[in-house]
């Protein structure tokens, strides 16, 4: 039994490399955890001395996997806080979403894709809110929808069109709310229904 147990270990331990070897760690930290084909996490860890009842910081890249063995995540940390790139992948190995984090939040363009590997939807994030446009696709590719927003709220122009191409729906918002013309069309190209909004609810088109 006990040479069993010794042959487990020397045949586990022969066939994992040392967490160093898939990250590169800044200054005053140290590679933590185990990569495959064994382990699923190897991140860096800060050496600055912890009370018992703290946790090492996180500073510096962590890398996560599969069971399997496939790459989940590539992930970067400043003091325990996300911050630059983040790729993550689906378990088929496509990709899932390629973004960017400035001190635990997001920002700038953020690019989704489905698990089947189309392109799902691009985002742009200011401070953790979405901040500029933000775009939907078909399968196929094509442009499904397009609004904008401004500090989390939808604001500004506002698109939707159908899988042939044809414009779906055409309006702006203001705060979260439809403002000013909105027209609806079938995906030949005709007007289902065009309304005036003010705040939210139809009205009466002002008149020149």
């Amino acid at each position: 039994m006990r040479f069993l147990v010794l042959t487990v270990l020397v045949t586990l331990s022969s066939g994992c490399e040392p967490a160093s070897k898939f990250v590169q760690c800044p200054p005053d930290t140290y590679a933590d955890g185990m990569g495959p084909p064994f382990g699923k996490r190897v991140v860096c860890l800060s050496r600055v001395e912890l009370s018992e009842a703290e946790r090492p910081q996180r500073h510096g890249p962590e890398l996560r996997w599969f069971g399997g063995g496939t790459m989940r995540s590539k992930q970067t940390y400043v003091r325990d806080e996300l911050s630059g790139r983040s790729q993550t992948w689906f378990s088929n190995g496509k990709p899932s979403k390629d973004g960017a984090y400035e001190d635990d939040l997001r920002v700038g363009l953020w690019t989704e894709w489905a698990y089947e590997g189309h392109l799902r939807s691009k985002s742009t994030y200011r401070a953790g809110r979405l901040h500029g446009v933000r775009s939907f696709f078909y399968p196929g590719g094509q442009l499904k929808s397009e609004h904008s927003y401004y500090e989390g709220v939808l604001h500004g122009p506002a698109k939707a069109f159908h899988s042939n191409g044809a414009l779906k729906y055409s309006g702006r918002y203001g705060h979260n709310v439809r403002q000013g013309w909105w027209r609806t069309e079938n995906p030949e190209g005709m007007e289902i229904e065009s309304a005036y909004f003010v705040d939210g609810k139809v009205s009466a088109a002002p008149t020149r």
